[in-house]
């Protein structure tokens, strides 16, 4: 579970590099990841991310223990309403990316779904997966199911 959080993790600042590319080392260039609310699980991982991939101008150099991000890059990590206002806000401009849940992500980009009737948000990537989310099933309290009397 670790590799593949630090692959994701690789992977983002692989991707946040691609956009960044062309800067200066003394241009700054900020990208704000939307996750969830401040008591959810999703905004620690997202500075987490944010910390990793930044590397501001005039930081000390990796090498010497600062920050080994994309030079030029503040990332910072911006509390949201979850996956449908992140994905609006990442087609509106106001953030760079955003963590979705994947069916809310497929319904945007195919205009499906809560997005029935809107226009598709068709520049909508995916950068990395980070967990498989289980469903559980829950009912109501009842008394319990008869037993089979075979």
């Amino acid at each position: 579970m670790k590799t593949v959080f630090m692959k994701s993790i690789m992977g983002a600042a692989l991707t946040v590099g691609l956009f960044a590319q062309g800067a200066t080392a003394q241009e700054i260039q900020f990208f704000r990841i939307g996750t969830g609310g401040t008591a959810g699980t999703c905004y620690p991982i997202g500075g987490l991310i944010a910390n990793a991939i930044s590397n501001p101008p005039g930081s000390r150099a990796c090498e010497d223990g600062g920050s080994c991000g994309v030079p030029g890059l503040v990332a910072t990590t911006a509390a949201s309403n979850g996956s449908f206002g992140n994905v609006n806000a990442i087609n509106g401009g106001a953030l760079e990316a955003g963590f979705s849940q994947s069916d809310v992500a497929y319904w945007a980009q195919t205009g499906t779904g809560l997005w029935e009737g809107q226009p598709a948000v068709e520049k909508l990537r995916l950068i990395a997966n980070f967990t498989p989310k289980a469903s559980t099933l829950w009912r109501a309290r009842m008394p319990a199911l008869p037993r089979s009397q075979t």
